[in-house]
C-alpha cells in the first residue's frame, strides 16, 4: 500500500510536470488508479510471472489515459514512471530482506 501511494504521487508530479495544463492530476485520483492498477498487477504476477510488468504498465496507461485526461504520449510516460515505482518498491522489499 505505501509503494501504492508513492506510485500515486510520482504520476500525480509527473502528469503536474508534463501536461499541467490539460491533465486532472489530483492525489486522490491518481492513487484510485495506482492501487488498482497495483492490485491487477499483483494477481496478475502469481500467472504471467514478470510480464504482469507489461500487464501494468498498459492498464496504467489505459486508466491515466481514461480518467485524468491525457493523450496517449503523455499517459506512456506516466505509465512508465508508475511501473518504474513499482519495480523499485519491489527491489527495496528484496533488498531489506536479505
Amino acid at each position: 500500500m505505501l509503494v501504492a501511494l508513492i506510485a500515486s504521487l510520482a504520476m500525480s508530479l509527473t502528469m503536474w510536470i508534463i501536461a499541467r495544463h490539460e491533465a486532472d492530476a489530483s492525489i486522490a485520483r491518481t492513487f484510485m488508479i495506482a492501487f488498482g492498477v497495483a492490485v491487477i498487477t499483483a494477481i496478475c504476477s502469481w500467472f504471467m510471472g514478470p510480464f504482469a510488468l507489461l500487464v501494468g504498465f498498459l492498464l496504467a496507461a489505459w486508466a491515466v489515459r481514461q480518467f485524468c485526461y491525457l493523450r496517449w504520449p503523455h499517459a506512456f510516460v506516466v505509465a512508465g514512471v508508475f511501473v518504474a515505482v513499482q519495480v523499485g518498491g519491489i527491489l527495496l522489499r528484496l533488498a531489506m530482506k536479505s
